[in-house]
């Protein structure tokens, strides 16, 4: 696969035109791009605005097509994917400080690697925090902030409206899959 960065659309234009704008930039028919995935979008709001996109493209003879283009903002891709360490045996519990989105990911990965985190907070307690809240996916300061998985590759994530905890049913993605 190959990673093209600053494909740029116009809000009035469809995600559709993303293939014909990475042919253009690889130089290569329509036809030959088999796959199209986005990797991250962005808003550029210097000369009006517009969507910034990165995608990963796959396309036939993928390396006579990169010699060919000749272009710094075309390399080649390979998706990372993050595994987690292997259970360790540890002494002493390890401490989370705080219990925001950071901490809570913190948390949650030492508790898949075996340990038993200890989080600390400073604020209130849970049960004031939720009593002040009006509405459930409202909650004080980290209070109802869930760690999910995207909807669409399952990779771990915080979200506060996460699909898991919130009771509209909202369906969480991740900022690659967006």
């Amino acid at each position: 696969m190959l990673r093209l960065e600053g494909i740029k659309l116009n809000l009035d234009e469809k995600q559709a035109q993303l293939k014909v704008k990475a042919a253009a930039r690889l130089r290569c028919p329509i036809e030959a791009i088999t796959d199209l995935r986005i990797l991250r979008r962005a808003i550029d709001a210097r000369e009006g605005l517009q969507f910034v996109y990165t995608v990963a493209v796959a396309v036939k003879n993928e390396n006579q097509v990169l010699r060919r283009c000749r272009d710094k903002r075309v390399t080649v891709y390979k998706p990372e994917q993050y595994h987690l360490p292997a259970p360790v045996a540890c002494h002493t519990p390890p401490v989370v400080v705080g219990m925001g989105p950071g901490g809570l990911f913190a948390a949650l990965v030492l508790a898949k690697c075996g340990l038993r985190p200890i989080v600390l907070e400073r604020g209130a307690d849970a049960g004031r925090r939720v009593s002040r809240s009006r509405n459930w996916c409202e909650g004080g300061r980290g209070t109802w902030c869930r760690v999910g998985r995207c909807v669409n590759c399952q990779c771990y994530m915080v979200s506060p409206w996460c699909a898991v905890a919130c009771p509209m049913g909202m369906h969480c993605w991740c900022t690659r899959c967006l």
